[in-house]
This record gives structure tokens, sequence and C-alpha cells, in this order.
């Protein structure tokens, strides 16, 4: 029986040095990112300059290509207190490193499961549920020009 206890501390031990050594959470945002976010897109971020010399305001679009993890079929009901559900079409997580969407940013999938082939369909951003170690999670509205 002393000899399991033993063993049992041993580990508690390690596991505890394991998570206390280095930058843990930073290893398992890595980790988690390999795993989920396997789809890639490319974030367009819109920013309003000053007035051009007609008073209208000028944008810029920044383009990063990013890896996310894609759904086309969101659970609407946990958007209710986030974004206007009726133009919800698609939902989005992203890790932070990169980007810092906010409501009005844009987003192109260019890779979804390993695939180069889908449909060339650009979405705004028109909620943000979570921001979090693990990244953001948006959702998006199909847009149309």
């Amino acid at each position: 029986m002393a000899t399991a206890s033993k063993i049992q501390l041993i580990l508690l031990l390690m596991v505890v040095k394991m998570l206390f050594k280095g930058n843990f959470a930073g290893r398992l945002n890595s980790r988690i990112q390999k795993l989920a976010y396997s789809d890639i897109c490319v974030f367009i971020d819109r920013a309003e300059g000053s007035l051009d010399t007609y008073g209208q305001p000028t944008v810029t679009e920044t383009e990063t290509r990013v890896s996310c993890s894609f759904t086309d079929s969101p659970k609407i009901e946990e958007w209710k207190s986030f974004a206007d559900i009726e133009e919800i079409a698609a939902e989005v997580r992203f890790s932070n490193e990169l980007v810092s969407p906010v409501s009005g940013d844009k987003v192109k999938i260019i890779n979804r499961f390993k695939r180069h082939s889908f449909p060339d369909t650009t979405y705004e951003i028109v909620g943000i549920r979570d921001r979090g170690i693990f990244g953001y999670v948006c959702a998006l509205k199909v847009t149309r020009l």
C-alpha cells in the first residue's frame, strides 16, 4: 500500500511540475491549434482612416492568412445575446495570435477540411461571443457584392 501511495505522489508531483514549468498555457494553446484549427481563411481587417477630399472616410483593408475552425451550421441559440440571429450563416473560431476581430471585419474561407475547393464566399463578422486564451468565436453573415 505504501508503495502505491508513493507512486501516486510522485506522479502528482510530476504533473504539477509539468504544469508550472515554462509557458504551459502557450504550449497547450499551440497543441490545440494544430488539432482544432484545421481550416484556413483570409481575415480582412477593415480600418477607417481620415476623410478624403469629398469628406468620406477612407477604408483600409489588410488581409492576413490564418488558421481557423469554421462551421456553416452554427448553434443559433447560443448567439441570442451577441448578434442578430436571423442573419447568422456560419461561425468561425480564430486563435488570438494574429488577429483581433471586431464586428464589420470580413473572413474568406480558402481551405476547408484540407481541400482547396471551397465555395468563393466572403463573410462579415456580426458578433463575437468568446475572447479567451483559446481564441475568438465569431458569428458570420454572408456578404453580397
